[in-house]
Order: C-alpha cells, then structure tokens, then sequence
C-alpha cells in the first residue's frame, strides 16, 4: 500500500510499490536510481478510469572538493494516456563554503520516443553564478535560462532561488528566456532583507516581476 509514500501522487487510493538502490563504488563516485509502480484501481481527479503509472529514474554522481557532476536518466508511463516519457539531465556545480560560487545544468525531455508518434524534444539550460562571504551576512546571484519546449507534455521544472516563505519551481514551455537577480542581506541572525527581480521572454511578450 503506497499511499502517500509514493513519489508519482499523494491520492490514498492507490497500491503500489517503491524500490531504491544506492552504490558507492569509490569515495567520490555513487549511482542511485528508484523503479516505483502504482495502480490506482478507481477512478481519481483529471482521470476517469482506473490506471496505472510507472515511474524509473538512474543517476551518477561525482563529487571532488567544491565540484560536482551529475548525469540522471529518467522513465515514466502514464497508463491512462498511454504515453511514454523519457528525460536525460546534465548538472554540474561549484559550490565552495564561501566565496564565489556556479552552476550549469542542461534537460532534455522526449515523449512517445519508442513508438510511431514521437513529440519534438524539449530542450532547456541554465547558467547560475553568485557570491558568499565568508560570515554569509549578504549573498547574491544571478541565473539566466533558456527553453525551447513546443509541446505541454514536455514541460522542464527548474527550482528556482525565491524569498522566503516563498516555492518557485516553475513549468518551462514555450520558446523564451529568463533571467532573475536574487540578493539578502541579514545584518543580524534574525533580520534580513531578500530582494529578487525577474523577468521572462516568451516570443516577444516580455513580463517583469519584482
């Protein structure tokens, strides 16, 4: 019984089951990947039929000092839509205690890539640098993103660094671009000042969000 243990949904009804399995071959090196398996036998919000979903994921990672390397692959079936997906991430990082500090990543996602009616790819990327002193009294870093996503079902989540009490992961589609600045500054270990000022391209609409 997954119930809300489950990574696909949080819906209780639901059966299912979830394998993880992590190696550590070497001090800098490990792989990880999870195969979880749900069947929902009723009917459930958005899907009207019984179903079932399947999702898979395979990475490696490598880690010497401040950097860090990451490549995962990524499966998932949607029973209901017969639909396969398939997803290939690159992420590298350099992130010392403080200091200066950078990260890149690159997506890809395909969708019904095995079978006759494959979708175009969507393809997304991020650059990230920024700033740390030592005492960590004030940080600042910029990140900027571009997509190349046509179809919904090939959406790319980014997290994004936000204020506090605030989550931004948004849905990258479309064509465009982003780009935000996010600086705070706590003179004190309980004040602070968080500023972030974003905006987006989309095919030449543009939107600013401060």
């Amino acid at each position: 019984y997954a119930g809300a243990f489950s990574s696909i949904s949080s819906c209780k009804d639901q059966l299912g089951g979830v394998v993880n399995i992590l190696w550590i071959p070497q001090r800098e090196l490990l792989f990880r990947g999870y195969v979880d398996v749900v069947y929902y036998p009723a009917p459930r919000w958005g899907v009207k039929v019984p179903s079932f979903e399947v999702e898979s994921s395979c990475e490696g990672e490598w880690t010497r000092g401040e950097n860090k390397l990451m490549l995962r692959w990524r499966y998932r079936f949607y029973g209901y839509e017969g639909r396969h997906q398939q997803g290939l991430r690159l992420h590298y990082s350099y992130h010392p205690a403080s200091g200066f500090y950078m990260a890149a990543r690159a997506e890809v996602v395909w969708n019904n890539l095995a079978t006759s009616s494959p979708l175009e790819p969507g393809v997304a990327l991020y650059a990230e640098c920024g700033y740390t002193p030592l005492r960590k009294k004030w940080e600042v870093a910029v990140r900027g993103t571009l997509y190349h996503i046509d179809k919904w079902e090939n959406r790319i989540y980014f997290y994004e660094r936000d204020l506090p009490q605030s989550f931004s992961v948004p849905a990258l589609y479309r064509r465009g671009w982003d780009l935000y600045g996010y600086i705070k500054y706590a003179p004190l270990s309980r004040v602070g000042l968080y500023l972030k000022v974003s905006t987006k391209m989309l095919k030449g609409q543009i939107n600013l969000t401060f």
